[in-house]
Parts: C-alpha cells; structure tokens; sequence
C-alpha cells in the first residue's frame, strides 16, 4: 500500500462521519487534491439506486438482521466451496456483465461454476473476460427500507435475469420474528426468463445448479442440505441455539422438582455424627 493509500485509510478510520454524512444506505468517499500536496476527504451519502452500479470503494451500512443472515449464508457456503478450484463463491464482489446500459452491483454472494483462472486474485468479476457468469446468485434483503426492497425484489430480478444469471435466491429476515426468514427464488427458462422456483411440500427451494436445497429449520435458522452428499450443512448459530433450548429444558426441570424437606430420625443420637 503506497503512502497516500494508506493515509487515506487512516483518515476514513479517525474522521467520524455525522448521520448525513454517513447516510442510511452508506457513503461514497471522495478525494481531491490541494496545491499543498495533501488532499481533501468528502462523504456522499448513498441513495438506493447508487446500491445497483455501487463503485467497489463505497462504504455500504448493513443492519443488525440482515448481517446476521449474511453471516449464516457465509458460513455455510464457505467451507462448502473454499477447497474447489473449479467454484469461485464471492462476498459482495462487484460484477461486471459487458452488456451496456445494465447495472453492475455488487451481490451478497455468487456461486461461479467453470472458473479458467481459480488461483487469480481478484476486486472484481469481468465477464467477457473470465469467459463464465455466476450459476447462482444470493440477495440478503435490508428489511428496515422499503427501498433496498425494491432492489433486491423487483430491479435485479430484472437485471440478473438480462444478465443470464441461470438462479436468483432472496433471502429475508422477518423483523416480526426473531430468527426467521422468508425464501424466493428464480430460474432461467429455456427462453431465457426467469421463472419463480416452486418451494417443496416443506417451503424449501432447490438450487439445481448448485444442488443445495434452501430452507429454514423448526426454529426459523437459515437451513441448507447438499442433496449430493445427502446432509445438512453446519450452521454455528444451530449449536448456539441447541445450547439454549438444553438450558432452558434444565430451568425447567428444576423448577419442577419438589421441595426437600429432611429432619431429624426421633430418637437419633446426633452427639455420634461428626463432620467429615
């Protein structure tokens, strides 16, 4: 990292950014020079349509729910895919489709099967020039703005299809409940349109081209079962809750038990018990 790159990021970790500043979406930073060398930091708050053709520099904000679904989507699918060079699995990696005039976002996480170049390290995913497009893409919708939304359920539908992304998966923490979420998804058609995936008798949705099924288990956690392998994938947060609930039943079991009551034997010698 040069000097001026690296003075740069210690300025945007020291300065603390006002609300309007920092904006509900996030902030695109911007940079100018001045004649005495040094240079000028300046903050534009993000709108939603910024969040279709984000630059890789902006600073986008996640509420509480919807980094916490994001955190359970990457820790399934990471371990899953981090040891295969022919699968590149990307969080929030900008792409670039080479189509004009259709947005290039950056999505909570792709699925990218047939990569040329596994060991390439890279900021964003061209592709015209890898040659491949993402197999599935993953949207963690920010339920606080109506919005972010919009995007996520209506405007990339749109572009993800044109892109000719073959699979798009929505995944929604409802604020209503705690630990739960609401699954939609898409698939290519043979005409090339996106076409709803119809959920199983359960509500889980399948990812033919992934072969992982989506679903949310009796406690509302994100769930996802590799029906190549025929199990389920393990989720951190599952452990934390089987903790609780085992917890919980121990209160309960305590609660329960009747009360003690020992006295005396009539007639016992207590001059003959001593402690131990």
């Amino acid at each position: 990292m040069t000097e001026q790159a690296s003075a740069i990021a210690a300025a945007q970790e020291e300065q603390e950014l006002s609300p309007q500043q920092r904006g509900f979406y996030g902030y695109r930073p911007t940079y100018a020079d001045l004649p005495d060398g040094t240079f000028d930091v300046d903050y534009v708050p993000l709108t939603a349509e910024d969040l279709l053709d984000p630059e890789v520099t902006d600073k986008i904000c996640q509420t509480g729910p919807h980094a916490n679904l994001s955190s359970d989507v990457y820790s399934l699918l990471g371990p899953l895919y981090e040891d295969d060079p022919d699968i590149l699995f990307t969080l929030r990696m900008k792409m670039i489709w080479g189509i004009e005039g259709l947005p290039n976002p950056i999505p909570d996480f792709t699925v990218i099967h047939g990569l040329r170049n596994p060991a390439e390290e890279r900021i964003v995913f061209d592709v015209p020039s890898e040659g491949v497009r993402p197999s599935l893409i993953i949207e963690v919708v920010a339920s606080h703005f109506e919005e972010l939304r919009r995007n996520d359920y209506e405007k990339k539908v749109g572009i993800y299809e044109r892109a000719g992304v073959s699979e798009y998966l929505i995944l929604e923490p409802i604020l209503a409940e705690e630990d739960d979420i609401l699954l939609t998804g898409y698939r290519l058609d043979s005409e090339g349109r996106y076409k709803p995936i119809e959920p199983d008798s359960e509500g889980h949705l399948l990812s033919e081209t992934t072969g992982l099924l989506f679903g949310k288990d009796e406690e509302g956690i994100l769930l996802v079962i590799d029906t190549k392998a025929g199990e389920r994938l393990w989720n951190p947060r599952r452990s934390i809750h089987e903790a609780k609930r085992a917890a919980k039943a121990r209160k309960v079991a305590e609660a329960e038990l009747p009360a003690c009551e020992w006295s005396w034997p009539a007639g016992a010698d207590r001059s003959r018990i001593t402690d131990p």
